[in-house]
C-alpha cells in the first residue's frame, strides 16, 4: 500500500513537472527555467528516491530486477538534468523526453510483477552495480541529446 501511494505521488510530481515545463517552452523558451519548475522538478526527484528506498532497498539489501533497475537509471538522470537547470544550463528539451521515461519506469516498478529478483549482498558487486547504472544513465541522457539534436 505504501509503495503504491508513493509512486502515485511520484508519478503525480513528474507529470506536474512535465506539463509545467511544456507550458514554458510553448510561452518563454528562452528565458530560463522558472524557480517554481526548479523545486517542482526537485520534489519529483525526492519522491523517486522516497520509492526506490521503498521498493529497491529490502532490509539493508539491494533487491534488484528489470523493472527496478529502470527508475534507479532514471533517478541518476533526474540528478544530473537537475543540478544541470539549478545551474542555469538550457536543458528543457532533454528534461521533456527523460519525464515521460521516468513515468513509465515508475509505473512498471510499482505495479508490474517480478518474474525473478536478484539479491546482491556483496559490497563489490554492489558497487559494480551502482557505477554502471550511473555510466548507463549518462549515456541515456547523451543519446537523448542526440536524439532531440537530430
Amino acid at each position: 500500500m505504501l509503495q503504491s501511494l508513493i509512486a502515485i505521488t511520484a508519478i503525480a510530481l513528474h507529470l506536474a513537472s512535465l506539463l509545467l515545463l511544456i507550458h514554458h517552452i510553448r510561452t518563454a523558451f528562452p528565458a530560463p527555467a522558472p524557480a517554481i519548475l526548479r523545486h517542482l522538478s526537485l520534489l519529483s526527484l525526492i519522491a523517486l528516491s522516497a520509492f526506490l528506498q521503498v521498493n529497491l532497498f529490502k532490509d539493508q539489501i539491494l533487491h534488484l530486477n528489470f523493472y527496478t533497475a529502470s527508475p534507479l537509471i532514471c533517478f541518476v538522470m533526474g540528478a544530473v538534468l537537475l543540478a544541470s537547470l539549478y545551474k542555469r544550463q538550457p536543458i528543457e528539451t532533454l528534461l521533456v523526453a527523460a519525464y515521460p521515461l521516468s513515468i513509465a519506469s515508475i509505473a512498471c516498478a510499482a505495479w508490474i510483477p517480478a518474474s525473478s529478483t536478484k539479491v546482491i549482498t556483496d559490497p563489490a558487486l554492489t558497487s559494480h552495480i551502482v557505477l554502471s547504472i550511473i555510466a548507463y544513465s549518462l549515456i541515456s541522457i547523451a543519446a537523448l541529446q542526440a536524439l532531440l539534436l537530430s
